[in-house]
């Protein structure tokens, strides 16, 4: 795991709206420098969650939206699925309001079958019952 080639990228982390925090005004996002690791997409982020140091998450950088994924504890299932996504769109151009919502209907179906195929993945793999629907 520690031999993945590191950057620093810039993510927003929710923070909570109650004492003074240093975020803007976009209801409590702050935006942090963050260590990630390299995919092959530089718009989609591997990196520690922001809330549990133990889980890792997936983002997409330019909006510093997180990708919804099962929780993982190593960068490694994360940094595969990254390069499965870039395959499909150009995730550099996508709008931080609007995210995968703005493509085409068939890219976002793909886009979410492989979203639905890796969380099921890693919720048998963790033992968790139940059946996937993919």
């Amino acid at each position: 795991m520690d031999e993945r080639p590191m950057r620093t990228c810039r993510l927003a982390f929710v923070v909570p709206s109650e004492g003074e925090v240093s975020g803007d005004e976009e209801g409590g996002v702050e935006w942090r420098d963050v260590s990630c690791y390299v995919t092959d997409d530089a718009s989609l982020v591997v990196h520690r969650n922001g809330d549990d140091p133990r889980v890792y998450s997936l983002s997409h950088a330019p909006t510093g939206r997180l990708i919804p994924t099962e929780a993982t504890g190593s960068p490694d299932p994360l940094i595969e699925l990254a390069g499965r996504l870039a395959r499909m769109t150009d995730w550099a151009a996508l709008d931080a309001t609007t995210g995968i919502d703005e493509l085409s209907p068939r890219v976002r179906r793909r886009i979410l079958a492989e979203l639905d195929r890796f969380n099921c993945r890693i919720r048998l793999e963790s033992g968790a019952s139940g059946r996937c629907r993919v």
